[in-house]
């Protein structure tokens, strides 16, 4: 069974671990991450956003960058948050920004299988 994972906000890791459909709750079995290191993370694979990538750290309306902190004091007449970094702890961790724009868009959308009914 396929379902799309819709997600907008900061994301970690991704790894698959078997489970047991027993309907409740339990371990996360999905982790997903984009990366560490310096500067700006690549784009993400095709199909996982319709946003526009963008090796900045002041992405425009429909863009997104790959980042390990945000330095936005001169971004967009310094209206953003200055200093947020990656939550799993990583210092150099990537996070994904975003600016969406007016249009509808698809933040980040990623097929996962495996994940049992009923199962929070």
């Amino acid at each position: 069974m396929k379902y799309a994972l819709t997600c907008y906000l900061f994301l970690s890791g991704y790894i698959s671990n078997a489970q047991s459909c027993t309907g409740g709750l339990g371990d996360p079995i999905i982790n997903i991450s984009f990366g560490a290191g310096p500067d700006y993370g690549p784009p993400l694979a095709p199909g996982i956003t319709n946003l526009d990538y963008i090796a900045d750290i002041c992405p425009n309306d429909g863009q997104y960058t790959l980042v390990n902190r945000t330095r936005t004091l001169h971004c967009h007449t310094a209206t953003w948050l200055d200093g947020v970094t990656d939550h799993t702890g990583n210092s150099n961790g990537y996070f994904m920004l975003v600016n969406a724009s007016y249009a509808p868009s698809q933040f980040y959308v990623q097929a996962i299988n495996g994940l049992c009914v009923a199962t929070t």
